[in-house]
C-alpha cells in the first residue's frame, strides 16, 4: 500500500428513517438476499448542525442525513479518477463541488502521493511509478514530465504517460473498495449523472462479468495492425464501467497485461486488450448515453428525444462542469415534493428499485429526501449549458455565424432572391406546431433548413444557424 493516509471503510452507528420513507419488503423476490454489512445503516431525514465532515469515509453515518453526505443508494458503486499533480488543483475541485460529493466510494490515483487533494480531504495515491517499474524494470527511470489527467491532447506527453496509470488504477480501486458491485474508471474532466448511472445499473447483475463503455476501434498496439481486427475498446473519457465479476476476471491476468502492453498509446486500449486476454469484450448497453464530448452546442448534437437520461459527458473545463451541474437543480425542480404523499404513493421497491436502499427487512425510499436525487434529462442539460448563458437576452434565438445545423432537418425552404437571414429565422419561430427548434440559412443557395432537434453547429463559411429558445424541453417526466 502506498504511503498515504486513507479514510476508514468500516461504518459506525446509524440512524433510522421516518415512517413515510420506509416500505416493508413483504415480498420474497425482494427479500431473499442477506443484507450486507452496510444494509442496516441508513441515515434518517433530520438535520443537525453538528454533523461530522462528509470527507471522513463513513463518519457521516454517525449523524442524521445531511446535504453534505453522500447518497447511500450509490454505495455499491466505486469510482477511481485518474489525474496528475500538475492539474489536480484545477480539475478535482470542479468534480468535488459538483457530482463527486454524492458518492461515498471515490479514489483518486495519479503520479504522486497526497493526503488531501485541493482541500477535499480525499487522498491521491501514486500508481504511476510502481507501474513504470513493473513495465520497464527498476533500472529505467520514469520520465520527469507533467502527467495530466487526460483530455488535453493526444500529442501531449502527459496524455501518453497517463496510459500507464489505467490498469494499476483498476487494481487499486478493487482492493480499496472490495464490497462494491460496480467499478467506474474515470478521467478528471468528466461529469457523471450518478442517479442516471445508478438507474441503469440497479437492474443489472454484478456477479456476471460486464465490461461496459462507448465502443471505439484502434490500431497500432497489442498485435492489432488493421482497424477492426482487434477488440473494440470502451472509451475511457465518459467512463468505463466494470462489474465486480468482470474486474475480478481481468485481475487474474492484469499483472501480465501491464508489462505486455506497456507501449500501447492509450490506457483504455490497454484495458480492452487485457479484457480480451481475460475472455471479455466491451458491451454497449447504454448507447448514446455516455458522451465523449462536452454538451456545448459547438460539440454536441442534442437528440430529438429530449427526455433521454444521459450518464456522462467528457472533455469538460471547470466552467462548463459548473454549468452542467445546474442541470441537477433543474431536474429536481420537476420532482414532486417529498411531502406529496399522493405523488409518491405508487413508488415501491419493485416499481422503482433505484430509489430505495435496503434496511434489514425494510426498504428505505432514500431518493424521496436525498438532496442528490436528480433524474436529469438531456433537456435539463440543454437548458443549463446552452440557454443558461443567454438567459438575460431579450431576443428569441441564439445565432451562430459561419455554421450550419443540417441534421434532423424536417423541412427545406427555398427562399426568394429578396429573402434573407431574418426570413429564414422567422420561418422557424413562426412554426405553429413549435416543431422547429433550430434553423440554418445559406445566403448563396438560398436554402433555409428547419430542424426538429438542436444539431451540432458545423463549420460552414457564410452560413448562419440559430436555436429558438424555450422549445427544447422534456414534458414526459417520470420518477
Amino acid at each position: 500500500m502506498p504511503n498515504v493516509n486513507l479514510p476508514p471503510l468500516v461504518p459506525t452507528a446509524g440512524g433510522g428513517a421516518t415512517d413515510d420513507a420506509v416500505v416493508s419488503s413483504g415480498k420474497a423476490d425482494l427479500d431473499t438476499a442477506a443484507p450486507s454489512q452496510t444494509d442496516n445503516i441508513i441515515p434518517n431525514r433530520a438535520t443537525t448542525a453538528s454533523s461530522p465532515s462528509p470527507l471522513n469515509g463513513n463518519a457521516w453515518l454517525r449523524a442524521p442525513y445531511t446535504a453534505g453526505g453522500p447518497d447511500p443508494r450509490f454505495d455499491k458503486i466505486a469510482i477511481v479518477v485518474k489525474t496528475g499533480k500538475e492539474v489536480i488543483d484545477v480539475r478535482i475541485p470542479a468534480m468535488w463541488h459538483s457530482w463527486m460529493k454524492s458518492v461515498r466510494h471515490v479514489a483518486i490515483t495519479g503520479n504522486a502521493n497526497m493526503d488531501d487533494v485541493a482541500g477535499t480531504g480525499l487522498p491521491m495515491v501514486d500508481v504511476f511509478h510502481d507501474a513504470w517499474t513493473q513495465e520497464f524494470g527498476p533500472d529505467v527511470p520514469s520520465p520527469d514530465r507533467n502527467l495530466t489527467g487526460g483530455g488535453i491532447g493526444e500529442n501531449g506527453a502527459g496524455w501518453k504517460l497517463d496510459a500507464h496509470k489505467t490498469l494499476p488504477s483498476l487494481k487499486f480501486v478493487r482492493k480499496r473498495f472490495p464490497d462494491a458491485d460496480w467499478y467506474i474508471l474515470a478521467d478528471d474532466d468528466v461529469y457523471f449523472f450518478m442517479d442516471n448511472i445508478h438507474h441503469r445499473l440497479v437492474s443489472m447483475d454484478a456477479t456476471v462479468p460486464h465490461y461496459i463503455g462507448s465502443p471505439h476501434l484502434f490500431v497500432g498496439c497489442g498485435g492489432v495492425t488493421e482497424m477492426g481486427k482487434g477488440p473494440a475498446f470502451g472509451h475511457g473519457g465518459p467512463g468505463i464501467i466494470i462489474s465486480k465479476a468482470g474486474l475480478d476476471k481481468m485481475l487474474k491476468v492484469v499483472d501480465q497485461c501491464i508489462p505486455a502492453y506497456r507501449d500501447c498509446f492509450a490506457g483504455d486500449v490497454r484495458v480492452a486488450l487485457c479484457m480480451r486476454d481475460a475472455g471479455m469484450l466491451v458491451e454497449n448497453p447504454f448507447s448514446g448515453l455516455q458522451h465523449t464530448v462536452p454538451p456545448t452546442p459547438e460539440d454536441y448534437q442534442y437528440p430529438t428525444d429530449t427526455c433521454l437520461r444521459p450518464m456522462s459527458f467528457h472533455h469538460l473545463n471547470p466552467a462548463v462542469m459548473a454549468d452542467l451541474h445546474k442541470s441537477t437543480k433543474l431536474a429536481r425542480a420537476n420532482l414532486p415534493a417529498a411531502s406529496n404523499a399522493t405523488a409518491w404513493a405508487g413508488v415501491t421497491p419493485k416499481t422503482h428499485p433505484d430509489l430505495f436502499v435496503r434496511n434489514g427487512t425494510q426498504y428505505v425510499n432514500v431518493a424521496r429526501t436525498s438532496p442528490h436525487f436528480a433524474p436529469v434529462r438531456v433537456a435539463d442539460v440543454y437548458q443549463a449549458v446552452v440557454e443558461g448563458p443567454y438567459a438575460s437576452t431579450p431576443d428569441q434565438g441564439i445565432d451562430t455565424l459561419d455554421s450550419e445545423r443540417d441534421d434532423s432537418v424536417y423541412l427545406v425552404v427555398m427562399m426568394g432572391d429578396d429573402a434573407g437571414l431574418s426570413s429564414c429565422k422567422q420561418q422557424c419561430i413562426s412554426d405553429a406546431t413549435q416543431k422547429c427548434r433550430s434553423w440554418s440559412w445559406n445566403p448563396e443557395s438560398k436554402r433555409c433548413l428547419l430542424s426538429s432537434a438542436v444539431p451540432q453547429a458545423k463549420n460552414k463559411p457564410k452560413s448562419i444557424s440559430g436555436i429558438v429558445k424555450g422549445r427544447y424541453s422534456c414534458t414526459d417526466r417520470t420518477l
